[in-house]
């Protein structure tokens, strides 16, 4: 499984061809930002969610679970800006 940690779009265009290829399957964050999704169908690859909540991050037992049922190829998260206010 490839990791892959990047900002910009034409690299994340570039980093997924490095690590998969078309028919692959790439796990993502739900709920995911539609650009993610259609780059990687683009790519002619398959994604598949990975509930994500927006406090804790990617849920690891949904993750594990995907990564036991499916061939994953590479996994595509975003990190995600929380701003926590104390009291």
């Amino acid at each position: 499984m490839g990791i892959i940690i990047v900002r910009l779009s034409f690299v994340r265009y570039f980093a997924l061809q490095c690590v998969a290829k078309r028919g692959d399957v790439i796990a993502t964050e739900s709920p995911y930002f539609l650009g993610i999704i259609e780059l990687i169908e683009t790519l002619g690859m398959k994604v598949l969610e990975v509930y994500t909540c927006t406090d804790d991050g990617v849920c690891v037992v949904d993750l594990a679970g995907a990564i036991n049922q499916y061939d994953i190829t590479a996994c595509f998260f975003q990190r995600r800006s929380i701003t926590h206010y104390v009291q």
